[in-house]
């Protein structure tokens, strides 16, 4: 996409960049590769949701992770 643009960060290591220009909005995920382009006034709004729903389902992917013990640890 052309025109001014803002990059903003989120999620563990920094791996979910939020684009937002004018009339659209590019969500990247890096982490499990996923790109999703809100286009329009309407749509737009909606990227915060999504963006939240990423950083907080990451978030608890590493925390279960963290709590998982294998059978060898035991």
């Amino acid at each position: 996409m052309k025109g001014e643009s803002e990059e903003h960060l989120f999620g563990p290591g920094n791996q979910i960049m939020l684009i937002l220009y004018d009339e659209a909005a590019y969500l990247k995920d890096d982490i499990d590769g996923v790109r999703i382009l809100f286009t329009g006034a309407r749509d737009k709004g909606k990227v915060y949701d999504e963006m939240k729903r990423l950083v907080d389902y990451h978030e608890q992917k590493d925390e279960n992770r963290k709590s998982f013990t294998t059978g060898n640890d035991v």
